[in-house]
């Protein structure tokens, strides 16, 4: 057995140079969605929408085929990324400035800073996937209590 390198970087496992499951990995590789993968160009709701669509009809397919691996882990790893990504844009946007509207006998009227149409996209995509993605965890999760396997 030898241990390869996708063109991603990540590890896989072939019996010899040139076999079919060495091709196989190299298409699963490829197929899998980029940590990054909504905010890659274009944004738009409906194109991300599709592309998930297509990630998981291939992480179906894989658990139908009882194969969790590296769809399980991977798409835990995606919804990880997204949860950061969402952190960290509602840290920044509480922590922005505020503008003063006006100042009258009632007190200042603050108008908080509104997001880029560009933004609110994004935050739909990944607000929209996580649930999705996350249910796929789930039933990969208890395909493997049900048929143990080694996760890569």
């Amino acid at each position: 057995m030898k241990l390869g390198l996708s063109l991603r970087g990540l590890p896989f496992f072939c019996v010899f140079e040139g076999s079919t499951e060495l091709a196989a990995n190299r298409l699963i590789y490829r197929s899998m969605l980029n940590l990054n993968w909504y905010a890659e160009e274009p944004i738009d709701f409906e194109h991300k929408n599709y592309i998930l669509l297509d990630y998981v009809m291939r992480v179906d397919e894989s658990y139908a085929n009882l194969r969790l691996s590296p769809y399980l882990l991977w798409t835990q790893k995606l919804i990880e990324d997204i949860d950061t990504f969402l952190s960290n844009y509602r840290g920044f946007m509480s922590n922005l400035p505020k503008r003063v509207e006006s100042i009258d006998r009632g007190g200042i009227v603050w108008v908080e800073f509104k997001s880029l149409a560009e933004v609110d996209e994004l935050i739909n995509i990944v607000e929209y996937s996580r649930p999705i993605l996350e249910s796929k965890v789930k039933t990969g999760y208890k395909l493997f209590d049900r048929y143990p396997q080694i996760l890569y």
